[in-house]
């Protein structure tokens, strides 16, 4: 896995309107160029999956979001 990998094609490879400067990193997994892309934005305590291209698949949405142990 290479993460962190810059990509200024996620509106093309996603079929979806995104802001200017988000999802700009992807990950790469076992060097397979040739699948859908997965996009990640990572923003306070969140990291956001894309992949997929939603008006023909549905594509993918994910957030996780980390959780703090306030004990």
């Amino acid at each position: 896995m290479d993460p962190g990998t810059k990509d200024a094609t996620v509106m093309a490879e996603t079929g979806l309107v995104i802001p200017s400067g988000q999802f700009t990193d992807r990950i790469v997994y076992d060097s397979d160029f040739v699948s859908h892309k997965t996009f990640i934005q990572i923003s306070n305590n969140s990291l956001h999956f894309l992949t997929g291209f939603f008006p023909t698949d549905g594509g993918s949405d994910k957030v996780f979001e980390r959780q703090t142990n306030n004990r």
